[in-house]
């Protein structure tokens, strides 16, 4: 792949990212330890929202791969994902699968809240810019560091379960919604 389309693809990738998800809050950290996530195969298959599908399937145990394929240009980002509760409320993290050959690439995790029921899912993405304004009027409590205009958690799983917990009822902290429809099995 030449460097000028992988570039392309690069911005292309997260532009459907920025659409799909708004501006995400960001953390170094997963939300979950390996022994708290779980397996939600109610959830596996393929799902539509607008301007995009999105496949979920098991790799192993309760490590998912979810498959982010545009509708309008069939470009496609793939993404490592484990689910976890936080008080009852089910939680998805995901992570990028590969960093698009670039060298100074840095993995991050996207936390988002889910609520699935039967054929409808609805996914809200924890807001990057809730977050700057949480630290500029000092009241994010949970471990960060400021880069430019962007707030990046970096405290542990724990830290960041209390931090969702204490953000889940704020509407401000999930303003963008995302509502899918399953898709017949056949493809």
């Amino acid at each position: 792949m030449t460097e000028r389309r992988a570039l392309f693809r690069f911005i292309l990738i997260g532009s459907l990212t920025v659409l799909l998800w708004g501006c995400p809050a960001r953390s170094l950290h997963p939300l979950f330890t390996p022994e708290q996530s779980v397996n939600v195969a109610a959830i596996e298959g393929w799902w539509r929202t607008d301007g995009a599908e999105y496949r979920f399937e098991v790799l192993e145990g309760t490590n998912y791969k979810v498959t982010v394929i545009s509708t309008e240009d069939q470009d496609t980002a793939m993404y490592a994902g484990q689910f976890g509760r936080v008080r009852g409320t089910l939680y998805l993290d995901t992570a990028p699968l590969s960093s698009s050959d670039e060298h100074h690439y840095l993995s991050v995790h996207l936390f988002s809240r889910i609520d699935l029921n039967g054929d409808s899912l609805t996914l809200r993405t924890l807001d990057g810019e809730w977050l700057v304004k949480l630290a500029d009027n000092k009241q994010l409590r949970t471990p960060f560091v400021r880069r430019e205009n962007e707030i990046i958690l970096t405290g542990t799983p724990a830290e960041l379960q209390s931090f969702v917990a204490s953000a889940a009822a704020v509407a401000d902290a999930y303003p963008d919604i995302s509502r899918f429809v399953r898709l017949p099995v056949l493809r």
